[in-house]
């Protein structure tokens, strides 16, 4: 149903809230735009940080291993030979 014919007689007033309501649509439209692209790249983000996340587990994590037990066995071949 279209208000327009029927605010139109009401003269400045009608103008008036025909125009803010286009302006309400437009800025409700804008919002919804930019709460899509952010919500967009938020997922991009998750989706970043879960790759970051098995690659530490893929690759750092094996070599932090390696290195504590490299240190371990040489603080356990110290110990041995102080005594």
């Amino acid at each position: 149903m279209d208000t327009t014919p029927i605010l139109a007689q009401y003269g400045a007033l009608g103008v008036m809230v025909v125009f803010a309501g286009l302006i309400i649509r437009v800025l409700f439209q804008r919002t919804t735009e930019a709460y899509e692209r952010e919500r967009d790249r938020a997922d991009r983000m998750e989706q970043e940080v879960q790759r970051l996340n098995e690659l530490i587990q893929e690759k750092m994590l094996p070599i932090l291993h390696d290195a504590t037990r490299a240190i371990s066995e040489a603080l356990h071949e110290q110990r041995r030979k102080e005594f």
